[in-house]
């Protein structure tokens, strides 16, 4: 990732590559869709990555060097020339981890990502963007399974329009808005 894709001002990241390694050598690489996208960051994340811009920015002074937008934002480098290899940002990952008591790898959080979201009843469609699935029969294949109560709160809607008269009438007229936007 590179300080162009991150607009702190609007709280956004775009993902166009990611860093690989191909034995010694670090590589930029498409993504596996070959599609960039755009995904929100949350306050408290771009209030760390200003406070890690400055600090990259101090330190490139120092070394007589500038952080500019082409600079990697993850980078050994002043000025973030180069970036850092990934199985170093994994192995730092595992360390702050364990340090919590947690036992996961850096590629959970992905995982960890679209469980939260998909339990907290955001849209399939959002959780596959942000994932950067082509389509939403990816994200709901491979996450489905984290659906179950899914079905009870389905059950609990339908339920509560049907309870009582009044409910009964709601969901009639519910039905029959239904049935007529579909012969529209």
């Amino acid at each position: 990732m590179r300080w162009a894709d991150i607009d702190l001002a609007e709280g956004t990241v775009v993902l166009r590559s990611s860093v690989v390694q191909v034995g010694s050598v670090l590589e930029l690489k498409d993504t596996k869709t070959h599609q960039r996208r755009t995904v929100a960051l949350d306050p408290t994340t771009v209030a760390s990555l200003r406070s890690h811009l400055a600090r990259s920015e101090e330190l490139a002074a120092k070394f007589e060097a500038k952080v500019e937008g082409g600079s990697f934002v993850f980078s050994d480098v002043p000025g973030g020339g180069e970036p850092v290899p990934p199985n170093r940002l994994s192995q730092a990952w595992i360390r702050l981890a364990a340090s919590c008591g947690v036992d996961a790898r850096l590629h959970d959080l992905r995982h960890f990502q679209a469980s939260a979201l998909i339990d907290a009843g955001e849209s399939i469609a959002t959780v596959a963007a942000r994932l950067g699935h082509g389509d939403t029969s990816t994200t709901l294949r491979v996450y489905a399974h984290l659906m179950p109560g899914a079905d009870g709160r389905a059950a609990g809607i339908v339920g509560s329009m049907l309870d009582g008269d009044a409910g009964v009438t709601e969901a009639g007229e519910q039905l029959r808005k239904s049935r007529s936007r579909g012969r529209a």
